[in-house]
């Protein structure tokens, strides 16, 4: 994470922050896929373990956002990144429709 935020765009805190919180369940989910992809095989004929590899892959992944949802705030405060840098797109009259105006609405404007 430090590696490819190098500079000085993040401060210290930020990047600890992402570091705790960053996505990590991709690769491992898709390796225990290709992994009981072959234990399902007729080569190896392992069906149950299987079951049992993508089920504890996922029930970890799954434990671990929980886990760093629910203490993502506290950990934040702790580093001193809260407030964060937040953008709301679509706010206000910046959200406003596309619709090309009627005629009464263009004399009142």
């Amino acid at each position: 994470m430090f590696v490819s935020s190098a500079g000085d765009r993040f401060t210290r805190g930020e990047k600890l922050f992402m570091s705790f919180v960053g996505p990590r369940g991709i690769i491992p989910a898709s390796v225990a896929t290709l992994f009981a992809i072959e234990l399902r095989s007729d080569a190896v004929g392992m069906p149950g373990a299987a079951d049992v590899l993508v089920g504890t892959v996922f029930l970890t992944i799954l434990l671990t956002v929980v886990f760093e949802a629910g203490l993502a705030r506290q950990i934040a405060e702790k580093l001193n990144v809260i407030p964060m840098r937040v953008i709301i797109v679509g706010g206000g009259r910046s959200g406003a429709s596309s619709r090309p105006a009627s005629k009464t609405e263009a004399r009142t404007s």
